[in-house]
């Protein structure tokens, strides 16, 4: 007899629980039993060693059906690659090896940057890494879902280092905004619409890759350009004085995926102009 998952009460861990993606995800899952796992914890569980310590962390409260979200991660691109790979790699991977007994749903994430193929980014290079070892993994009946993001916006203030996050500080600064040519290709999606179609998703117990990828892409420049026009502050917005740094895509070519097409995002415009405004 099948289990209807949907109205399954679950144990819910959240190796990361302090990054903006848990905060939507603890929201979402509100309904069942939630279990934080913060940095103080996970950061022993990167070396050769870890799988024992993790299995017997979860062991008194996992089973199959358990959720294990990771959305733990660095993102900047400027760290060492070394560091990168301990929590981008190495911490989902043993926390798999570890649990792989259990068959709990493990969930992971990564960036739709992965399918473009090797990067100067060390965050990229990260999680085409994880992705392909997880797509190995999926072959041998784990039950793994790697989500690969667009670029997510609507939970507290943006991170400095992304482009969002230099907008932010210009307009609230009043300070010039200067930024390369601008004809890099990006989605925008909010957390709480990304959050709400992974719920959907894995009620159908999706494995492997899967592509949130909705079709409203824009150029950097487009997006910029109608922020500060928003704000009535177009004066400090700067085009093309800035070099590109790293493998960029130029081509709005994506496509809706098929499985979110009965998901409902966000305008970006609208949704990112709406989000700066409450925390300006």
């Amino acid at each position: 007899m099948k289990i209807d998952n949907s109205k399954l009460k679950r144990n819910i861990f959240i190796v990361g629980a302090s990054s903006k993606l848990s905060q939507s995800i603890k929201e979402k899952y509100v309904n069942h039993n939630i279990i934080d796992i913060y940095r103080e914890t996970y950061k022993y569980w990167v070396g050769v060693d870890a799988q024992e310590l993790i299995h017997d962390f979860f062991e008194k409260e996992i089973s199959e059906n358990s959720i294990i979200f990771i959305p733990a991660a660095i993102l900047n691109p400027n760290i060492s690659n070394e560091q990168i790979l301990k929590i981008n790699y190495d911490l989902p991977l043993n926390i798999i090896e570890a649990l792989k007994k259990y068959n709990a749903r493990i969930v992971t994430f990564g960036t739709i940057f992965e399918k473009m193929g090797s990067s100067n980014n060390n965050y990229v290079n990260s999680k085409i890494k994880l992705s392909s070892r997880i797509e190995e993994l999926v072959q041998d009946k784990h039950r793994i879902t790697h989500f690969r993001l667009h670029t997510l916006y609507g939970k507290d203030y943006p991170n400095e280092f992304m482009f969002l996050g230099q907008i932010f500080s210009a307009i609230k600064n009043k300070t010039e905004f200067q930024m390369t040519s601008g004809e890099q290709i990006r989605e925008y999606h909010h957390y709480d619409d990304v959050t709400a179609s992974i719920y959907d998703l894995l009620i159908k117990d999706t494995n492997g890759v899967f592509e949130m990828t909705y079709g409203n892409g824009m150029r950097l420049k487009d997006l910029a350009t109608q922020i500060f026009s928003f704000f009535e502050m177009n004066q400090l917005l700067k085009i093309g004085l800035k070099n590109i740094d790293y493998k960029d895509k130029f081509q709005n070519d994506y496509l809706k995926n098929d499985d979110l097409n009965t998901a409902s995002f966000r305008e970006p415009i609208n949704g990112i102009t709406e989000y700066l405004k409450q925390i300006i």
